[in-house]
């Protein structure tokens, strides 16, 4: 919840923050702002029963607007976040979850996740993904063994629903991948700062390549 100091609250104002994917909207009465829905307010294209959350963009009335003046905002993740993987058999993109729109940070992305490379590998990336557009979209994420979720969209569903935010940068991995191996560990989190950081540690070379490397920072 967004919070105004009492003597700077107006009676009530309206917040609307317009982002890649989405638009926030908040209604603040008395001080404290509360998630409203899009179909109650006046916008372009309005979304029917979406719930919002709040926004740090102010307006006193619909002509007068300040930013951030005496609002502290509760720190979570407004978005869903997954990292693009190739799915080798199918030969088509699949998205794992790391983190979830609502989640507080800073905080663990799950746990250790375990990736193979392909026979003769020698580049590793970690492109990291909007997906869902806020809830806008019903994404249909398949639990595995392993205890991470997935999905692996059709090429529509793909170009609708998933905002990529950063290619991630390529590892080099020598000796080169052998198929069939887990070679890399990575353990994700997101700092207070809100920035969607990763460990990646070799198995094969028993080190870590990265440690707690920022990849992106999230929204």
């Amino acid at each position: 919840m967004l919070k105004r100091n009492a003597e700077q609250a107006p009676a009530e104002s309206w917040a609307i923050d317009l982002g890649t994917t989405n638009t926030v909207v908040a209604r603040c009465v008395g001080g404290h702002a509360s998630p409203v829905e899009l179909a109650d307010v006046c916008v372009e294209e309005p979304i029917e029963h979406t719930p919002m959350v709040p926004s740090q963009v102010y307006f006193d009335t619909p002509e007068h607007f300040h930013i951030g003046a005496g609002y502290t905002v509760d720190q979570i993740v407004h978005h869903d976040y997954a990292v693009r993987l190739f799915d080798h058999k199918a030969q088509r993109p699949e998205y794992e979850l790391l983190v979830r729109r609502g989640t507080r940070y800073p905080a663990q992305a799950g746990d250790a996740r375990y990736y193979t490379l392909t026979k003769g590998q020698t580049e590793f990336a970690l492109p990291v993904c909007e997906v869902g557009l806020a809830g806008r979209m019903r994404i249909d994420w398949v639990e595995r063994p392993n205890g991470h979720r997935y999905w692996t969209p059709g090429p529509v569903e793909e170009k609708e629903c998933v905002y990529t935010l950063n290619e991630g940068d390529t590892l080099r991995i020598s000796p080169p991948g052998v198929a069939g191996q887990h070679r890399l560990r990575v353990e994700f989190s997101v700092d207070a700062e809100r920035y969607l950081c990763a460990t990646v540690h070799d198995l094969k070379l028993k080190r870590d390549i990265r440690e707690n490397a920022r990849l992106v920072k999230l929204r």
